[in-house]
């Protein structure tokens, strides 16, 4: 008697471990790209200057990652006295950027002077689903996403 438990209790064991994956023939995880979907970032500008961050992307086909990003004149405490223009440039490289990705650009600003200003702008980056044979060579790849601001004080008049 005392055997057969023995090798029930044993063969349950491994059944478990089996469906739970931990002795899993095959097996995979996946990145929750959803995790790296919103990013907030604060550009500000007291002065002519320029400003710029980078992050690493992660997505699959027929996905659509937004970045908020807010531009200011003030840094609490100083703010700028002149309407400053504001553009921007971003950038996608790395192993992703050969996939079918479409960038937008945010439209040049101007942030008034005299007071505190702020705009938020918002990158959107989006893989179009495309040929499934095609997509596949970019499993497990990412892309690196640059957004960088330049402000410009403009003169007095």
């Amino acid at each position: 008697m005392k055997k057969i438990l023995v090798t029930l209790s044993l063969l349950l064991m491994i059944a478990t471990s089996m469906v739970a994956g931990t002795l899993a023939l095959y097996s995979a995880s996946v990145d929750n790209a959803a995790e790296s979907t919103v990013v907030a970032k604060t550009f500000v500008f007291t002065a002519e200057a320029s400003e710029s961050f980078a992050t690493e992307v992660k997505m699959a086909p027929g996905e659509t990652l937004t970045f908020d990003v807010e531009v200011k004149n003030n840094d609490g405490i100083n703010y700028s006295e002149v309407d400053m223009d504001v553009a921007f440039v971003v950038s996608f490289t790395g192993d992703l950027a050969a996939a079918d990705i479409d960038v937008t650009t945010p439209s040049a600003l101007v942030l008034t002077g005299g007071a505190n200003d702020s705009e938020v702008v918002t990158v959107t980056v989006s893989w179009a689903a495309g040929n499934a044979g095609e997509d596949n060579q970019f499993i497990g790849k990412s892309g690196l996403l640059q957004i960088s601001a330049s402000a410009v004080q403009k003169l007095a008049a």
